[in-house]
């Protein structure tokens, strides 16, 4: 029996890297976001630009008449792999596979949720120019869909897991049961076969000198980011979805009940989303974007 180790959260959340280090393991494989090559939304999904750096990737290339539901056993049974690590954040993928997945008992399944606290999730959009706190606050609703449909997951706040890197990847290994060593979080030193994703922990694989940081505020957001955190904690549903965020989190003793029970379902939301995935596959949304264009831009 293999495992497979789902790794979501919003965009943004950091679920990339945490899929490439989790995967950086001789008997792992980091997936990426898999779910966009079987349903694609976007015209860069038709054409895979592989972690390895070869295009086409001889690897994908076998697994292309590979069903969405074969692959997992695919490579757990071919492939003499202990467990795959997929970072579809679609949670429409997340519902079915592992609603699949339990109901054939033949791998063990983990969902593993990674988030930033508020303020460090808006940074990313304050960089870009957007000011508003009503998409930062609205992104957290992910994490409520996730609760809706009865996925059985633990968080990790992302910020907590870069400060504390070994305390939390040992945490995190020993939740899944996989081996946790020393530079386990130094997955640009393995060949990977990763999907999609964040650009700038895919562009680390062919990086001179790469490394794991903590973003650190820029000097106008240091001083708007007071006012900026008082205004997200007046906000009741944000918070209510951090509570919730904290009672599931990985440091909590108590995470045993959110991780093995089948309670998935296909909630309201599901049915409008994947409606909205099958119109994308014919008419999917432009891409301009350095990752969708050449691998050679890769190597810096």
């Amino acid at each position: 029996m293999g495992k497979v180790i789902f790794v979501n959260g919003t965009a943004r959340c950091g679920s990339t890297m945490v899929d490439l280090i989790m995967g950086n393991d001789p008997g792992g494989f980091s997936l990426g976001e898999v779910c966009s090559w079987y349903r694609p939304t976007r015209t860069h999904h038709f054409d895979i630009k592989c972690g390895c750096g070869v295009y086409p990737c001889p690897m994908w290339q076998r697994l292309r008449e590979t069903s969405e539901r074969d692959l997992y056993d695919e490579l757990l049974g071919q492939r003499d792999l202990d467990f795959v690590v997929d970072s579809s954040k679609r949670l429409t993928w997340v519902i079915d596979q592992n609603l699949r997945l339990h109901a054939q008992g033949r791998h063990e399944v983990y969902n593993l949720f990674l988030y930033k606290a508020p303020a460090s999730l808006h940074y990313s959009r304050w960089k870009r120019g957007i000011r508003s706190l009503s998409g930062t606050a609205g992104a957290y609703q992910y994490y409520a869909r996730a609760v809706a449909a009865g996925i059985p997951f633990v968080s990790v706040n992302y910020d907590w897991l870069v400060e504390n890197m070994d305390e939390g990847l040992s945490a995190i290994c020993r939740w899944v049961g996989i081996d946790f060593f020393s530079g386990k979080e130094r997955f640009w030193e393995k060949t990977h076969h990763h999907l999609f994703g964040s650009f700038g922990p895919r562009r680390q694989l062919f990086a001179k000198s790469p490394r794991i940081y903590r973003e650190s505020f820029a000097e106008d957001y240091c001083a708007a980011v007071d006012d900026l955190q008082m205004q997200l904690e007046r906000n009741e549903r944000l918070q209510a979805v951090l509570r919730e965020l904290a009672h599931r989190d990985i440091r909590n003793r108590r995470i045993e009940g959110f991780s093995r029970a089948s309670t998935v379902r296909r909630p309201w939301f599901y049915y409008r989303q994947r409606a909205e995935e099958w119109k994308r596959r014919f008419f999917p949304e432009p891409y301009l974007d350095r990752e969708a264009s050449t691998i050679q831009e890769w190597s810096i």
